[in-house]
């Protein structure tokens, strides 16, 4: 239901925009949808074997990716490039996954 009402098209102005048809996510805290979303992405500069690069990702996974270094004392550095070894699709959406799967804590079953 709630994926319907919110991608559902409307034929009058529903939104506080006065905009018309699909909702925009400006008018969900208005609506009182989904006002609990994920931070502004971040780039983040780290260096993996002495290269620079940068990363984007939201605050959400910045934070626990250097707790998580931290608490196996390691650098950040050192963790990215750990998890840059071991991917396989670009480094942010790594990032995320390794995060997600500590968070989990194996609980859940994976494909690999």
């Amino acid at each position: 239901w709630l994926v319907r009402a919110w991608f559902a098209p409307s034929p009058q102005p529903l939104f506080p925009s006065g905009k018309r048809g699909l909702s925009r996510a400006a008018d969900a805290p208005a609506r009182g949808l989904c006002t609990n979303v994920a931070q502004a992405i971040g780039k983040y500069s780290v260096a993996i074997d002495g290269h620079r690069t940068s990363v984007s990702l939201e605050p959400e996974f910045w934070r626990p990716l250097k707790e998580i270094a931290a608490a196996r004392r390691l650098t950040l550095a050192a963790l990215v490039a750990e998890i840059d070894r071991s991917r396989q699709g670009n480094l942010s959406s790594a990032l995320r996954v390794f995060v997600l799967k500590e968070a989990i804590g194996g609980r859940y079953p994976t494909a690999e």
